[in-house]
């Protein structure tokens, strides 16, 4: 794999296919049978990451980005159509998916969330929302970090054992 000329190429690639790259490239990064492979991969993912940085700083066309669907109802029954909603949000856009059929494993879900938080999204969405994402710390992405934080030091408890945390220290004759 000549993981130099992928990454010359990406500055040209469209959007869709620098998410697609990514993907491949998380996905190599989480299989232990291609740990010759995670090296090019990893730089790979921190070319596509600037790519997407420096997109961001330029004017991105609009029909690259999501297309939000529209919230007024007006007329008629009062009824919301939502025939026309684009049924993908940044996490789907990413390739983020769980389930027993399409969905993708835990520790490439694992990456992708990480990813998406804590580094650059593809512009594929309009700068007042992308803002929200990616670039600089950002709410969401400091709201993740703690949440992970907080995740690898508190060990998981059964309802049982939490239901006994909970209660003061005074009051164990009801116990599960």
């Amino acid at each position: 794999m000549n993981v130099s000329k992928v990454i010359a190429g990406i500055p040209s690639m469209s959007l869709r296919d620098t998410v697609n790259l990514w993907r491949n490239a998380i996905q190599i990064v989480e299989d232990a049978e291609r740990n010759k492979l995670h090296r090019p991969a990893q730089q790979t993912l921190k070319a596509i990451e600037k790519e997407w940085i420096k997109r961001r700083k330029q004017s991105v066309s609009s029909n690259e980005w999501f297309q939000w669907p529209s919230v007024e109802a007006t007329g008629g029954s009062g009824q919301l159509r939502t025939d026309d909603w684009t049924q993908e949000g940044v996490l789907q856009y990413m390739g983020y998916r769980v389930g027993n059929t399409d969905g993708e494993p835990t520790g490439i879900r694992h990456q992708i969330l990480s990813r998406a938080f804590q580094g650059p999204i593809p512009p594929a969405f309009p700068p007042d929302y992308l803002s929200e994402w990616g670039g600089l710390p950002t709410f969401y992405q400091g709201a993740f970090c703690a949440v992970m934080d907080a995740l690898k030091v508190v060990p998981v408890l059964s309802i049982a054992q939490a239901t006994l945390r909970s209660r003061s220290a005074t009051d164990r004759s009801a116990r599960p």
